[in-house]
């Protein structure tokens, strides 16, 4: 039996309207009749689109005949609602209604008017259809095409007008994002019981048994933390901890937040899985204060120790890192045998990856890249084996290579952390490196000490006086350089600045790609005066900055290079700045940019200034650190110089250690005084006699002769003369001793016998490298691997038996054939149906201009695969056997091919220099 019809204002207006439509004549002004023997409390009048309406309730036909004339004064369209028949009403009134007749109230009608349809399914609930005719706007629905108003249809419209869900059947996601309007939930609020009843209903049918949990937290007025508590059952349903019994009752007590309601597991993980979807979504404001809620609830249900379990929380970061930090320090405590370190170093690596897969190593990137170089240094310690023998140039090679990147990672654990218990583990690893390191410090000073010096044919060593006739000469016969001296710069420091250099699009370079890195040898000791007046005039002297300037302009292989007119320039800390605000001086953006002066040259102090302070502030080493050698490369770029980057001596940073003495030096010292801990005496040709001092306050300091003498040096970085400061030099360890040099280019940049190069990377620095040479798995921790083969670069840069012709454009569309090996390697089943998707074969034909070879499509996504789809730039480099110019074009072509309508499936992000692919995205894309 169908329910009677209550009328409402919304179908007394829906009739009147549909009446407007309808009529033939606009002559006379219509009445509608509606037979209705209920109460009306409704308005009088309403307005529509056709005008105002007035509405009469009357059981009297005198009392309408009398307001029809009325009508026909003023000719207002009128509604007549009255329980009377026709025929009491007598023909004279009923031959004035529309279509001459009363109409009977029909909801199913109404709604199929407003649709423009020809049936209604009989599905529709009596409370929908009065729903839709209360929601109707004047000019009705679209039309539904088919002529059929059906259940999907009707629900989809409906939502759309009261909730704002415009779908049929939303989803859980789509649901917990709607709580997040809170105009939307309003309407739904203020809807009568009935309606709501009955979108409770509909929405647990499509979006599960989590639905009802939502929509009742919705009512309980407790919807702002709908997202909140589905974070919280990210942690309370994680199959990981769920079965732990503080856990369990946590998870009974939530539900007093969704007015009692129990909720099953499968529910629980879908709505945490949909409020992770919208937190991933959501802006940095809106972020915080639901991940700030969802740990506030997580301590009020007792559930706060298990934080870490979630990647949102911020307490969860925490605990990852202090949970990291416990099993260091177990593994730097215990040491005791390579196998006893297998099982650790698996767990090490597995909460370290937890700590940089939670969402708070984006928003607090040093603290995760500490963790990360933490187990950098563990993988060291396990796969370092002692140098007991070996010539300087082996060690100063294995430094380069190997050391600096051990004192890069240590220099970053001195930061500590805000935790004590982590920031005491980072000291207690860090503690135990510098051990190791202090060994390796005295096996090279004592090398050192015994060098006699590098001949005319030293392959590897290169001593820091023929830096310019060995290598700027001969790069600047053919283009013009930029030599950009960073004072007191060291390896550790060149390899993390040039993580920040290949991100602007500099790359190493070096004759047919051989390696890049080569060992450059100081003077001794290590000091300014000494160093870098050697570097800059060419020879074993002793100067300051005017005999620098003398010295690098009349250099005879610099000279024989330029243009009479046009020396070489060298330039100055005072020289340099405009401002202070990282602008150049206009006298060296002219030399720079100006073709005619073949070799410019620039001191840059930021390093030296910075060891000169006590602060407790450590720079992260990177061109926005460095303003002024950012703008120094960026007019080098202009003007396509080749640059030539290194420094005059490295330096040890602070151990708050010291012998004392009254020395005015930092870690040398005349002799005469017994030897102590840390010390060692040295002698010969390229130890400076340092005996006397220039006059105080003298004001003309040029280059003197060369005489040499013996001094003792410092070895042990744990020794300092002095005051304190950030850091020191002029001792005699590798850090100090050995200079970093760089020649960098662009793409655009053509430098004959040049070519972009790979820098080799550490087996223990970088993960995916690791897991590519540490094979198989026990022989990760227990021997180290073997060193990659090194060619031994030539004594002069561009010294090239041939030039390699360059490549043909068939060449550069094929990868290395060590890539195309990896890549014809059994891979996931997506991998070989990518190749195969029409849309991928849709896709690569409209960036076919890219020459984007599907070999080479596969080399990358097979490497990021075996990495979990994350890895850095350089050990995809590596993996591929590409420099990184081809390298960074091969990533951004692979990117516009496989990012469609801009979703990401391969993002590369600068800051922290990593490749990340999402897999799952990629395979909805590309329905494979």
């Amino acid at each position: 039996m169908t329910p009677t019809l209550t009328l409402s204002p919304a179908h007394v207006r829906a009739e009147a309207l549909d009446a407007l439509r309808k009529r033939v004549t606009h002559a006379a002004p219509i009445v509608v009749g509606i037979r209705y023997p209920g109460q009306w409390s409704g308005p009088s009048a309403f307005e529509t689109e056709h005008g105002t309406v007035s509405v009469l309730c009357s059981q009297s036909p005198l009392e309408i005949r009398e307001r029809l004339v009325d009508h026909e004064r003023t000719g207002v369209p009128l509604v007549i609602l009255t329980s009377l028949s026709e025929q009491d009403l007598g023909d004279d009134v009923t031959a004035r209604l529309a279509g001459r007749r009363l109409r009977q109230p029909d909801r199913w009608r109404l709604v199929a008017d407003l649709f423009k349809a020809r049936e209604v399914d009989g599905r529709l609930p009596p409370w929908l259809v009065d729903a839709l005719v209360e929601a109707a706007p004047s000019s009705g629905f679209p039309p539904v095409a088919s002529g059929i108003l059906d259940l999907d249809t009707a629900w989809r419209v409906f939502l759309g007008e009261l909730l704002g869900l415009r779908h049929e059947r939303p989803d859980l996601q789509m649901l917990i994002e709607w709580t997040s309007d809170a105009s939307r939930v309003e309407r739904y609020l203020r809807a009568d019981d009935a309606v709501r009843q009955g979108v409770s209903a509909r929405l647990e049918e499509t979006a599960g048994e989590a639905a009802r949990a939502v929509l009742a937290m919705v009512q309980g007025g407790t919807g702002a933390d709908v997202v909140p508590a589905g974070l919280v059952c990210l942690v309370l349903y994680d199959s990981n901890v769920r079965g732990e019994p503080t856990v369990r009752e946590a998870a009974v007590r939530l539900e007093r937040f969704r007015a009692g309601l129990p909720m099953g597991i499968e529910a629980g993980e879908r709505w945490g899985r949909g409020s992770r979807e919208l937190l991933a979504k959501a802006d940095p404001g809106e972020r915080r204060r639901w991940v700030d809620r969802a740990d506030a609830l997580l301590v009020s249900l007792g559930a706060r120790d298990w934080a870490w379990v979630a990647d949102w929380s911020p307490a969860g970061f925490e605990q990852r890192l202090t949970r990291f930090a416990g099993e260091l320090g177990a593994f730097v405590a215990a040491r005791a045998s390579a196998q006893d370190r297998v099982a650790p170093l698996k767990d090490i690596e597995s909460l370290a990856h937890s700590v940089g897969a939670h969402d708070e190593a984006r928003t607090q990137a040093d603290r995760a890249a500490r963790a990360v170089m933490a187990l950098r240094l563990v993988r060291w310690i396990i796969t370092e084996t002692a140098d007991a023998s070996g010539t300087l140039d082996q060690a100063a090679t294995s430094y380069v290579r190997d050391g600096a990147f051990v004192d890069r990672a240590r220099m970053a654990l001195r930061d500590g952390d805000e935790v004590p218990a982590v920031a005491d583990a980072y000291r207690a690893l860090g503690d135990g490196v510098t051990v190791e390191r202090e060994k390796t410090n005295r096996r090279f000073a004592e090398r050192l000490a015994a060098w006699p010096g590098a001949g005319p044919d030293e392959q590897v060593l290169l001593p820091i006086e023929r830096v310019l006739q060995e290598v700027v000469a001969p790069i600047a016969r053919s283009v013009p350089v930029l030599v950009a001296v960073i004072d007191g710069m060291t390896w550790a420091i060149a390899h993390e600045l040039l993580a920040s250099l290949m991100s602007r699009g500099w790359s190493p370079l070096a004759p047919d790609g051989r390696d890049p890195l080569r060992a450059v040898v100081g003077v001794l000791p290590t000091t300014t005066e000494v160093c870098r007046a050697s570097l800059l005039c060419g020879a074993l002297t002793r100067g300051t900055g005017e005999a620098e300037r003398t010295g690098f302009a009349s250099h005879s292989s610099l000279v024989a290079v330029s243009k009479a007119k046009f020396p070489p320039r060298l330039f100055h800390k005072g020289q340099v700045g405009a401002d202070g605000h990282g602008q150049l001086a206009q006298d060296v953006r002219d030399a720079v940019a100006s073709p005619d002066v073949r070799v410019v040259g620039v001191v840059v102090n930021a390093v030296d200034d910075y060891l000169h302070k006590a602060d407790q502030a450590r720079p992260r080493w990177s061109l926005d650190y460095l303003p002024l050698l950012g703008a120094l490369l960026y007019e080098a770029r202009q003007a396509g110089r080749i640059v030539v980057l290194t420094s005059d001596h490295g330096h040890v940073v602070d151990a708050e250690i010291g012998l004392g003495g009254g020395e005015d030096a930092d870690r040398w010292r005349v002799t005469g005084v017994a030897l102590s801990n840390g010390e060692m005496m040295f002698g010969g040709p390229r130890v400076a006699d340092l005996s006397s001092a220039w006059p105080s306050g003298a004001s003309d300091r040029r280059a003197s002769a060369w005489r040499h003498g013996s001094l003792v040096l410092a070895w042990s970085e744990r020794v300092r003369y002095g005051m304190r400061k950030n850091g020191y030099h002029g001792g005699a360890t590798p850090q100090e001793v050995l200079v970093p040099l760089l020649v960098l280019g662009t793409a655009e940049m053509q430098a004959p016998g040049l070519q972009s190069s790979i820098i080799p990377i550490p087996t223990w620095w970088d993960p995916a490298v690791a897991a590519l040479a540490l094979q198989p798995a026990v022989a990760a921790v227990v021997a180290a691997p073997s060193p990659a083969p090194v060619r031994e670069p030539p004594r002069n840069l561009l010294e090239v038996a041939e030039s390699p012709e360059p490549p043909t454009p068939a060449e550069t569309t094929q990868a290395p054939a060590a890539v195309v090996a990896t890549g014809q390697q059994p891979g996931p089943p997506w991998l070989d149906a990518l190749f195969t998707s029409p849309i991928y074969v849709e896709q690569r034909g409209q960036v076919a201009r890219l020459g984007l070879a599907d070999d080479r499509v596969r080399a990358v996504l097979m490497a990021l695969h075996e990495r979990g789809g994350r890895m850095t730039r350089p050990a995809i480099g590596q993996r591929l056997e590409l420099p990184p110019t081809r390298l960074n074009g091969l990533l951004v072509a692979v990117a516009r091919l496989l990012n469609l309508d801009g979703q990401s499936v391969i993002e590369i992000d600068d800051p922290s220099d990593t490749v990340v692919l999402n897999i799952e995205l990629m395979r909805l894309q590309f329905e494979v």
